[in-house]
């Protein structure tokens, strides 16, 4: 389980597009600056990703974060649409996968997608497990950067809505994220203080979660999702402060979703 969590924490929360740090901003400034050149250069360097990455499930998990933005783009801005196909001649094979998958996902067509010649193009565009918008469901804890993609490419307000309605659902599952993440952070601290590496103590967390994955067969895969949409509201925070105000935000208006005010009450810091 290590291994998977140290994964979902690196990937959760973007693009996982690993050292790209240039790529990463480019995807979560979108939306404060929707163009049709900022959406060129966005598919163009994840594209530019696709094209180097060795590891197939990244591969994929990247190709289906990237359809999704894109296909949120093509709804709000359909105008783009005309401009890459006058282009699309140009565009390298990914950035032609990346566009024609997005017009799919968006529930929208266009005469490209019913006259491809390349086959292995024909694959990727064809997809039967093609993420569709209208289908989109966090069923794991990957599924969240689906969500992440669609606020950076839209602003829409809704998709960090969700995300902490999902944090919501349960107080043990809640405050066993908080602890994990706190205690990842601590041994930070401690290492870079003291100059030495102390890996963080999770065994009596693995305990209560292997204890409930028994009952539950879920729980697991729940509480990886808690912890990445936890992390990821933190670093998006942390990073973006209009991220943080929006989650503010969202509180003020429903005080019942306010996450840390939960966290404190288990720690028994509640006023």
């Amino acid at each position: 389980m290590n291994k998977l969590i140290s994964s979902i924490l690196f990937f959760g929360w973007c693009l996982s597009l690993g050292a790209a740090e240039e790529q990463g901003s480019l995807i979560q400034t979108y939306y404060k600056n929707q163009s049709y050149p900022h959406l060129s250069q966005i598919n163009k360097e994840s594209s530019n990703y696709l094209s180097e990455e060795k590891d197939q499930n990244d591969k994929q998990h990247v190709l289906n974060v990237a359809t999704i933005f894109m296909a949120q783009v093509l709804k709000n801005h359909p105008e783009y649409l005309n401009q890459y196909v006058q282009n699309f001649s140009n565009l390298s094979f990914y950035e032609k996968a990346v566009f024609l998958r997005g017009i799919r996902s968006a529930g929208m067509d266009h005469a490209l997608l019913h006259n491809l010649s390349d086959k292995k193009l024909q694959e990727l565009v064809n997809d039967p497990n093609l993420l569709a918008l209208s289908q989109l469901q966090v069923k794991q804890a990957g599924d969240l950067d689906y969500l992440w993609a669609s606020f950076f490419a839209t602003g829409d307000e809704t998709y960090i809505l969700q995300i902490i309605k999902i944090l919501n659902r349960d107080d043990e599952l809640l405050f066993l994220a908080y602890e994990w993440i706190n205690r990842e952070q601590v041994a930070q601290i401690r290492s870079s203080l003291e100059g030495t590496t102390t890996p963080p103590d999770y065994s009596d967390l693995k305990k209560i979660i292997e204890k409930q994955s028994s009952k539950r067969k879920d729980y697991q895969t729940q509480f990886l999702i808690s912890l990445t949409a936890l992390k990821s509201l933190e670093d998006s925070s942390t990073q973006d402060p209009n991220v943080g105000d929006i989650i503010k935000k969202i509180i003020e208006n429903d005080p019942s979703l306010d996450y840390f005010k939960r966290i404190n009450a288990a720690l028994g810091n509640e006023p």
